[in-house]
């Protein structure tokens, strides 16, 4: 088994500070996915998929790691419980040069939408689609993924 290490260190212009634990967080794997992913302008790829049954393809994660190499276009979409009929997607844009992080694939599906819904109060469930759209017109943009499992 190995472990992969989190350390950051954020500063601002005016002064705050957020920094790394004294003792930093380990994630545990046994296998690791770790490639730059070139997306063609107006293509949307599948970067994970649960149902994948190829050798290499972890069907959970324990680690995600995602970082827009250049250009702030990459759309992510993650979907709990693929294929179930309440199935729930969102969605976040990366910045150039900020990790997007998630430390497990746990997630939340089979709730109502709108003024009076609650995703908190939705079905425990897990992430098993994980989607990458470049949003550019004309560019192709680079995106590293690391999956850990």
């Amino acid at each position: 088994m190995s472990t992969l290490t989190l350390r950051y260190d954020f500063t601002s212009s005016d002064g705050m500070e957020i920094r790394s634990p004294s003792v930093p967080v380990a994630l545990a794997y046994t296998k690791k996915v770790d490639a730059e992913l070139v997306l063609a302008a107006g293509t949307a790829y599948t970067l994970w998929d649960a149902t994948d049954t190829a050798p290499l393809a972890p069907t959970t994660f324990t680690g995600l790691i995602l970082l827009a190499l250049d250009g702030d276009d990459i759309e992510i979409e993650l979907t709990t419980q693929e294929g179930d009929a309440n199935a729930r997607q969102g969605s976040v844009t990366l910045k150039e040069g900020w990790p997007f992080l998630l430390g497990d694939d746990d997630g939340r599906y089979n709730y109502t939408v709108g003024a009076a819904g609650d995703a908190f109060a939705g079905t425990a469930g897990v992430i098993k689609l994980v989607r990458a759209k470049n949003t550019h017109a004309t560019s192709d943009l680079t995106l590293r993924v690391i999956i850990l499992s």
